[in-house]
């Protein structure tokens, strides 16, 4: 089976923090608002991987970092020692056996490998005692470190090493080993082409990524859906598994954090928060109002709301959300958005 088409970048979506091509939108944050029983909680689309020199990040998101009292991701980095990490790619990735790389993706998958890998000066034969889904990530990850693109510099990282020197509080949805689980499921077909693509994909980084992040910063949550979950959806144990599945975890979760009296920030893939079966659909199906941010009006300002900062309700009434707390530049909460298909 070999991926092409509508497969195109499946890989770079798993492998490159799900970084996004597209057309400039109408400067709306890829941020949504949920008010909870006595707070507001925030989901932010990140970009896992970033330059440094794409700091300072647009006002709103620094914003809405600000007005959270603790921050919620994919995993917990504020706890996660880099050794950690490691150990559970080791103990995943490396093949136990006694086979290496070619064995396993066969000849003629390893003659392309070859050729391919040899185009963008990648020696895959260091890659040989490794997995084909960990040869994938790590063909990936090379490439845009040598673009300059870190995930040290990503958007939650940052938030996380900006949370650990304010003393803000930090959790996971889960951990490490959950996520490379997923990965590490798929059948050694699809891992072999999981491994082309992403040689392919690493091949075209250089001419793309500079409109993957442009898209991410205009918030084109429209064309995000059309590019990225079009080619994830060609291999649909994948989608299941590292999409829908997940989504429909962390919507349970998030749902019983409007429970808590603290507002919350949650920060995770952009592509998790998009699409027919986006964390934020799946909110909307329980029946949460969930609102896009979006800019509007003189001055492209925004309202952020913090329902745990407005004085508590007298006996009979209740709080009114459409106080707002604070304004920035960027955008306001929306009930509807221009890049959502509901």
């Amino acid at each position: 089976m070999r991926a092409d088409g509508a497969a195109r970048r499946c890989a770079l979506v798993c492998c490159a923090a799900l970084l996004c091509a597209g057309r400039t939108a109408a400067g709306a944050p890829l941020i949504w608002q949920l008010e909870g029983e006595a707070n507001t909680i925030w989901l932010m689309g990140s970009v896992h991987v970033l330059r440094e020199d794409d700091y300072p990040l647009p006002a709103v998101y620094d914003q809405v970092y600000a007005a959270a009292d603790s921050l919620v991701m994919e995993i917990d980095l504020d706890d996660l020692h880099p050794l950690e990490a490691q150990r559970a790619l080791t103990a995943r990735g490396r093949i136990a056996s006694n086979d290496t790389l070619a064995d396993l993706i066969g000849a003629e998958a390893w003659a392309a490998a070859t050729m391919k890998a040899r185009a963008i000066g990648i020696d895959i034969r260091r890659l040989a005692a490794i997995e084909p889904w960990y040869a994938a990530l790590t063909v990936v990850q090379q490439r845009l470190l040598a673009l300059g693109y870190d995930p040290a510099f990503g958007v939650d990282a940052h938030y996380a090493a900006t949370a650990a020197a304010e003393g803000k509080p930090v959790h996971g949805l889960e951990t490490v080993d959950e996520q490379l689980a997923i990965l590490d499921g798929m059948s050694p077909a699809m891992q072999s082409d999981f491994l082309l693509q992403a040689l392919d994909d690493a091949a075209e980084l250089d001419g793309e990524i500079e409109g993957m992040l442009a898209a991410w910063k205009s918030g084109d949550a429209a064309h995000l859906e059309e590019t990225l979950l079009t080619g994830l959806k060609a291999f649909p144990a994948l989608y299941e598994q590292l999409v829908v599945e997940r989504n429909r975890r962390w919507a349970e979760k998030i749902a019983g954090f409007r429970q808590r009296p603290d507002d919350v920030l949650l920060i995770v893939g952009a592509l998790h928060l998009v699409g027919a079966d986006s964390v934020v659909k799946m909110l909307r199906k329980q029946g949460f109002e969930v609102r896009r941010m979006r800019a509007t009006g003189p001055g492209n300002q925004i309202s952020i709301i913090s329902k745990s900062s407005l004085p508590a309700p007298q006996s009979g009434q209740r709080h009114d959300s459409g106080t707002s707390s604070q304004r920035v530049r960027g955008g306001m909460p929306d009930s509807g958005s221009p890049f959502s298909s509901s």
